[in-house]
């Protein structure tokens, strides 16, 4: 009776079985610890500086209900303009109307631009969880770039050790840069 060789792969080139393998420590907290930490400041420093290049973007788009303010602006000029009374009626109007309804919009994508810009500043310095929070939730109606912002500052926000970071820097320990 006789045996079949036994089937062995060829090694690969450079590669040398190690004679025995090294003991399997498990990590070290501390650097575990250090690693985490250094990953969350990375993401927030990250999310900050997409808060603030959405500020911008917020900013930029501020301009159209201005736009429209001046056209407002502009129908009263030239109403004040007119002759006819009639005609000076209508324009005046429509002119204060336009006025009217653009001056909320602007306020309100004022006040938007100031919680973006703020929403940055806070997560840089890892200060305001609820306001970073509250503003992240917000933010998701703004499709689709204000959504994804949304929901990866939700995604960190929500980790136990961004929590306790935050929660340190309540009562006075700043983190090193």
């Amino acid at each position: 009776m006789s045996y079949q060789p036994e089937f062995k792969p060829e090694p690969k080139p450079g590669y040398a079985p190690q004679p025995y393998a090294a003991p399997m420590y498990p990590p070290d907290p501390r650097q575990m610890i250090a690693e985490q930490w250094r990953q969350d400041n990375e993401h927030l420093q990250l999310l900050a500086i997409l808060y603030y290049v959405m500020g911008g973007f917020a900013t930029l788009g501020a301009c159209i209900p201005l736009a429209y303010f001046g056209a407002g602006l502009a129908f009263l000029g030239g109403a004040v303009a007119q002759t006819d009374r009639d005609a000076s009626a209508g324009m005046a109007a429509f002119g204060g109307l336009v006025m009217v309804i653009a001056i909320p919009f602007v306020l309100l994508m004022f006040v938007q631009i100031i919680c973006l810009f703020l929403t940055g500043r806070y997560l840089s310095e890892s200060r305001n969880h609820l306001f970073c929070f509250i503003n992240a939730c917000l933010l998701c109606m703004h499709a689709p770039f204000g959504t994804a912002l949304g929901i990866f500052t939700i995604v960190v926000l929500s980790r136990e050790t961004v929590k306790q970071r935050f929660e340190m820097n309540r009562y006075g320990y700043y983190p090193p840069r």
